[in-house]
């Protein structure tokens, strides 16, 4: 009897410390801190996702926050639902959204080879040749800003990262009112308890960022 008082202690201690952690790191994910942002970045870079993100990157541009925009490829095909409805990679897609924008090809640089996951965009990025990429603010959304804060703290710590999202200029946002929202936090959730452990475990599993 006391070896199951004992057991129950022990799954209730830890069920209790998981449940606080989880709710910790769902407040991170859902409130990603803001940066000191600069006046000018040496580069603005555009993680793959939502193509909302090429839509800032290019409206950054537009006033002048970098002369270049780094974007990462990834070839997961995309249905053209505005163009000619064929799938399209989606980083051509990118491409098109940037230059709608009025984005200069020569400004537009690709970084990494099909790019998979947040991890591996990070490494590609680091593995650029250019010293001069001191300072650079990256684009993606904003609930996947925590972790991949987490991951481009650690595979670049020499450089100065900010991060910034599309819905920073909206005031509308409550997560637990949309159903996509959560699961995209959930999935985050998950995603930065299994990057904690195992770094590039979302690779494996295929996930997208």
């Amino acid at each position: 009897m006391n070896y199951l008082i004992k057991l129950f202690v022990i799954i209730g201690l830890t069920s209790i410390t998981l449940f606080i952690i989880s709710i910790f790191l769902i407040t991170k994910i859902t409130n990603p801190s803001v940066d000191n942002y600069y006046s000018e970045y040496d580069a603005i870079v555009i993680l793959s996702g939502n193509p909302e993100r090429a839509k800032l990157a290019g409206k950054l541009y537009q006033e002048n926050k970098s002369k270049i925009i780094l974007l990462s490829k990834e070839n997961k095909l995309l249905n053209d639902y505005f163009g000619s409805r064929e799938p399209i990679e989606t980083y051509r897609q990118y491409i098109k959204i940037l230059k709608q924008n009025n984005i200069p090809q020569k400004d537009i640089i690709l970084f990494g080879n099909n790019n998979r996951s947040t991890f591996e965009e990070a490494k590609a990025l680091s593995d650029l040749e250019s010293p001069q990429l001191k300072n650079i603010l990256i684009i993606t959304n904003k609930y996947h800003v925590f972790r991949a804060k987490r991951i481009f703290d650690q595979i670049m710590p020499q450089q100065t990262i900010h991060f910034l999202y599309p819905e920073f200029y909206k005031n509308n946002d409550n997560w637990l009112k949309n159903k996509i929202s959560i699961i995209i936090v959930f999935t985050e959730l998950a995603k930065i308890i299994l990057f904690f452990l195992f770094d590039d475990f979302d690779g494996y599993l295929a996930f997208s960022s």
